[in-house]
């Protein structure tokens, strides 16, 4: 257990800017913690978590990402797994929008995905995921938009055969975003582009 918290002793000295509470945690822990292995991992993953968003930092004051153009600058998370929000949020300050109808394939349980954001601020849109783990946690957590069309949920697997028909049931005509995270069928929804006018995808 000692030789854990040398890792992280050494560790912390590698960033200048670490938090008073998390250096005084260091500090505590290194002399009275010493066996303690759930405390250890705790720090290690605040370290992690430091480290990680040192990184990011250092990278974004590079020069070439001063561009104001460059979507990095503007992102946030709300609903998203990572910066997506904002940067979504962005595309379409740029672009207008013109339904303000989202489709997303892959959304988990609804509570982290890149439609949320969108939903909560008015937009329709058609949600499709094939877990029936995640399928219950949606209904469970969005009946109002569910109820009142603004959401419209499809509990099935993409396919290249019924990807046409599962929007289309839902909705016609122009799509601002759409957003895919599935496994193996990306083709088919590039081909799904050619039918629908795609402001965001």
């Amino acid at each position: 257990m000692q030789t854990i918290w040398k890792k992280i002793i050494h560790k912390a000295k590698e960033w200048a800017t670490l938090p008073q509470t998390l250096k005084q945690s260091i500090n505590t822990c290194a002399d009275t913690c010493a066996h303690s292995g759930a405390e250890a991992e705790r720090i290690l993953a605040q370290l992690r978590t430091l480290a990680t968003s040192q990184e990011i930092a250092r990278i974004l004051s590079e020069p070439k990402y001063k561009d104001p153009l460059r979507l990095e600058l503007y992102g946030h998370k709300c609903y998203s797994q990572h910066d997506e929000d904002g940067m979504i949020q962005e595309i379409f300050k740029r672009i207008g929008t013109t339904n303000r109808i989202f489709v997303e394939f892959g959304v988990g349980d609804g509570l982290e995905n890149n439609s949320l954001f969108l939903l909560k601020q008015g937009w329709k849109g058609l949600w499709i995921d094939g877990s029936p783990e995640n399928a219950a946690a949606i209904r469970t957590g969005f009946p109002d938009p569910i109820a009142s069309g603004q959401l419209c949920f499809k509990e099935l697997f993409i396919t290249r055969e019924n990807i046409n028909e599962l929007i289309g049931a839902c909705f016609t005509g122009e799509i601002d975003m759409l957003s895919v995270d599935i496994d193996g069928n990306d083709y088919y929804v590039w081909q799904l582009s050619m039918w629908f006018r795609l402001g965001c995808w």
